[in-house]
């Protein structure tokens, strides 16, 4: 297969022990997610209600609440954030 492959795309390829190499830009949506999410304010518990985390996060990439709480969940499961019982979430 010899096609010649855009830059961006060698880049991709190029993967170093299972990680992209540092001087590959790349864009990832969770990140920017995650970085959205941060910029919520907590409570003074810590706590960022669900009302805010949903206006911020459903608004600025046009999801819906269902897909909103997909993401917490992928959240939750990487160790960024844990759930807080009927309140909403807290970032670790």
């Amino acid at each position: 297969m010899n096609q010649k492959l855009p830059k961006w795309c060698k880049a991709i390829l190029e993967l170093k022990d299972g990680k992209i190499k540092n001087d590959i830009p790349y864009f990832n949506l969770n990140e920017l997610a995650f970085k959205r999410l941060k910029e919520c304010k907590p409570n003074s518990n810590g706590v960022i209600n669900f009302k805010n985390v949903r206006s911020k996060i459903c608004r600025n990439f046009s999801i819906n609440k269902k897909q909103c709480m997909e993401l917490l969940k992928y959240f939750e499961v990487i160790g960024k954030i844990e759930f807080v019982k009927q309140r909403g979430i807290k970032i670790i």
